[in-house]
């Protein structure tokens, strides 16, 4: 649990009670998951199609978003 002390110094907020700062911190932005594609190696999210080929799994591919 947070005491005041901490949830002032972990925001920018002096203004907002404790339950408010525990709740601006539970919904921060974190970083993307991303993993290797095994097929072109790009970057991808994890149980999604790649962008650039479109591979998603063994024996399914499908079509990647041409540009305009």
């Amino acid at each position: 649990d947070l005491t005041e002390a901490q949830a002032h110094a972990s925001t920018s907020f002096s203004h907002i009670t404790i339950p408010q700062a525990k709740a601006a911190l539970a919904h921060a932005l974190r970083s993307a998951n991303l993993a290797l594609c095994p097929n072109c190696g790009d970057a991808r999210r994890p149980h999604r199609a790649c962008p650039s080929c479109g591979y998603v799994r063994p024996g399914l591919q499908v079509k990647a978003a041409g540009g305009p």
